[in-house]
């Protein structure tokens, strides 16, 4: 599980207004306004167990997050808990408090699983294992304290859809993420492209330092095939070419390099993706 601070900052208080959603069972939007504000004052106390009881629930079902010899996660999701379960509180005693500061920690938390390169997966399962236990918590302790069934009631709906807000700004870091990190996959690609068509070639340490850091295999020999859109063709340039080619279709002079062009099919296997445009292959070359 991520840092807290990991990755960018969205901006805006996202979730302060949440849209209303289709009301032919009558459904609250925010069911939060449904609780009487005064059921606020009998959970407070219970936050540091109820925190307590989350953690060792999401330790104990999402084996990806139990990690003895890592204590930064623990430490994540107990702040993730007290976060959330804090503000879910204050929701039921002020239901126009802001969702800035929970919101954001969703976000670097979904932020931060992309960077280290899990899915999204895991971080939903702990998520609703966590809304889980929290409902069942709460439940238990509305019913020693008998409180009116229809309290457990309107509290799975806030349960409910409080998972939802927190997931999505969970998504949304995430997502958020990837497309950064796609948007740095392609300028390393296109640097790298430039130093392979440098003239004078580009020292060879140099090309491999910058082919690993854009994640592409350094070939031994490569070729370069250079564009031009048949007319009447549009312009656009290929879609679905292979993850293996360097493109330079956003260049003064359309080009792709190719690794290791020698093996069997070569170019062939781009005749198709290749429909609208004609062009020239260059020599195999070291």
């Amino acid at each position: 599980m991520p840092s807290l601070t990991a990755g960018a900052r969205l901006g805006g208080d996202a979730l302060t207004e949440v849209h209303a959603r289709s009301s032919g069972d009558d459904l609250s939007a925010q069911p939060w306004r449904d609780v009487p504000r005064e059921e606020a004052r009998w959970m407070r106390p219970h936050l540091p167990a109820l925190v307590d009881a989350m953690v060792e629930g999401v330790l104990r079902h999402v084996p990806e997050y139990s990690r003895p010899d890592d204590p930064i996660y623990v430490d994540v999701m107990r702040v993730a808990a007290e976060r959330g379960m804090g503000h879910f509180v204050q929701m039921i005693a002020d239901p126009d408090a802001s969702w800035r500061e929970v919101h954001q920690v969703f976000f670097d938390i979904g932020y931060g699983e992309a960077v280290e390169g899990r899915s999204l997966e895991h971080l939903q399962n702990a998520l609703r294992i966590a809304s889980r236990t929290a409902w069942r918590y709460l439940s238990r302790e509305a019913d020693r304290l008998q409180k009116p069934r229809e309290l457990a009631i309107s509290l799975a709906e806030v349960n409910f859809a409080y998972l939802d807000l927190l997931a999505s700004a969970a998504a949304q870091g995430y997502a958020r993420a990837r497309e950064k990190a796609a948007g740095e996959r392609e300028q390393r690609r296109g640097r790298l492209l430039s130093l392979l068509l440098s003239d004078p070639p580009a020292p060879r340490d140099v090309v491999a330092e910058q082919a690993a850091l854009a994640g592409w295999p350094l070939p031994e020999r490569l070729a370069v095939i250079v564009l031009n859109p048949r007319p009447g063709g549009g312009g656009e340039g290929p879609a679905g070419l292979p993850p293996a080619l360097l493109s330079g279709l956003d260049r003064g002079r359309p080009c792709l390099v190719m690794p290791d062009p020698d093996r069997p099919g070569g170019a062939d296997r781009l005749i198709a993706t290749l429909a609208g445009w004609t062009g020239a292959i260059g020599p195999s070359v070291p």
